[in-house]
């Protein structure tokens, strides 16, 4: 259909701010009123009435040649309606009708019908006025030689009366405009074909609570003895019993009024029962601290959520061993003293270079696995070192010269080896810190051909292990 004139959205608007207004006052009404209706109910009814027609009708079949002829003026007109009302002052409705009629002055029968659907507003209380206005089609049968099929789109509006004997039954009365299609006789072009229809019936309603005291939460507490309107509790005062921390246990209840929980006992979930809730517990499955809910496996003060050595103890913040802890720039197995700095290549200081020099002054009594009485002040240096150093490992190597039997001199030097360890061991250093080892005449570091040489040759050294 095309747009309508220029006066007619003005009107339904105005029905709308009509119906708005009401709605409005719906809870001034639920106050006072009996008959006032709670929201979501349904209404079906049935109603007969007189449809007026004009004489430019538009309901002919113009493609067929036929030109429009006036019907009878006034039709009966029988229907039935269906509506849902999601608020109680707001309702959705749909009807249909049919209205029997013929040509005004000459033969030929027709029926005339329409569908559609619109909006109620209305005021519920037991006299119930109302406003609607909506869309639908609006058509007729008959027979070519009267006035053809036609179907038109169609707007209509109106206003009502509903009155409630009971609160499921009622009589209904209705007064229509019904817009359609452009008048092609006897009008100016853009004039709507206007139709009326004055209509009465029953009403039959299905979940609607009349005569109710107003119950705004549905708590069976009306709302003049709730103390709570906005809050269903089905007690005497209409209040819920206390529950300081709105977790739905309430306080009475609750082991745990004060933090939000869940049922039964209204305390926060705490899987590992560690007294820190899953939701604050960085290690949910781990008893662990107060703190944050995890434990410290390796007791190196970082708990497990933040440690990324979590075997082994450390001391630096993400919970790892410093791989410099004396900061000499030598880690791992490259510093043979991680507990003091010192210079490449050991990586200890100068106290522990000088424990390699001592074995220097190690001497023994000549062809014999005796330690001559000079070398004791050389060996007790070396014990002190040691153990100031709890981390050194030491290879102790004894040599000969190569005068005598090789064999007899790889056994001499072994024995010296030996020797010297089994002392240091004696004076308290762990065994699993010293190696001995015997190189016989193999390794010489002077020549074996002058007596000073072969004396430099029958020598104690000592090596740093890693």
């Amino acid at each position: 259909m095309p747009s309508l004139s220029g006066r007619t959205p003005k009107v339904l608007l105005s029905i709308a701010g009509l119906g708005l207004a009401v709605g409005v006052s719906r809870s001034a009404a639920a106050e006072h009123d009996p008959w006032a209706v709670e929201p979501i109910h349904g209404e079906i009814g049935v109603f007969g009435g007189a449809l007026i027609l004009p004489d430019d009708h538009e309901l002919y079949d113009a493609t067929a040649g036929i030109e429009q002829r006036a019907l009878q003026q006034v039709s009966g007109t029988v229907g039935g309606r269906v509506a849902f009302y999601p608020a109680s002052f707001l309702g959705l409705e749909i009807e249909g009708a049919l209205s029997p009629s013929g040509i005004r002055d000459g033969d030929g029968s027709a029926i005339l019908y329409r569908a559609g659907g619109h909006i109620v507003l209305q005021y519920p209380a037991r006299f119930s006025v109302f406003a609607l206005g909506g869309l639908g089609a609006y058509g007729i049968m008959s027979d070519a030689d009267v006035q053809g099929d036609d179907l038109d789109l169609a707007a209509h509006w109106g206003l009502g009366l509903k009155f409630w004997i009971t609160e499921g039954f009622g009589f209904r009365v209705d007064g229509r405009q019904i817009m359609t299609g452009w008048a092609e006789q006897g009008a100016e072009d853009g004039e709507l074909s206007l139709h009326y229809e004055a209509l009465g019936g029953l009403v039959f309603s299905f979940g609607r609570h009349a005569g109710v005291p107003p119950d705004g939460d549905r708590d069976g507490v009306p709302d003049r003895d709730d103390r709570c309107p906005k809050r269903a509790a089905a007690t005497s005062d209409g209040c819920p019993p206390p529950d300081a921390d709105a977790d739905g246990v309430i306080d009475s209840d609750d082991r745990c009024p004060s933090v939000a929980g869940q049922a039964p006992d209204g305390c926060p979930p705490d899987s590992d029962k560690d007294g820190v809730p899953d939701a604050k517990d960085n290690c949910p499955q781990k008893r662990g601290s107060p703190e944050n809910g995890c434990p410290d496996s390796d007791g190196d003060g970082v708990h497990d959520d933040k440690d990324e050595c979590i075997d082994q103890a450390g001391t630096l913040a993400n919970g790892c061993p410093d791989p410099d802890p004396d900061q000499d720039g030598l880690t791992g197995e490259q510093d043979m003293c991680p507990e003091a700095s010192g210079t490449p290549p050991t990586g200890c200081p100068k106290r522990v270079q000088d424990l390699l020099t001592l074995s220097r002054g190690i001497k023994f009594r000549s062809g014999r696995a005796q330690i001559a009485p000079a070398s004791i002040s050389s060996l007790n240096q070396a014990f002190a070192i040691l153990q100031a150093y709890p981390n050194l490992k030491l290879e102790i190597s004894g040599h000969t010269d190569s005068a005598g039997n090789a064999d007899a001199n790889l056994r001499l030097s072994r024995l010296r080896a030996n020797l010297v360890r089994a002392y240091l061991i004696d004076l308290g250093i762990d065994r699993n810190r010293l190696t001995a080892v015997g190189y016989g005449e193999t390794v010489p570091i002077a020549s074996n051909r002058t007596r000073a040489g072969r004396s430099t040759n029958r020598r104690i050294e000592f090596r740093l292990l890693r």
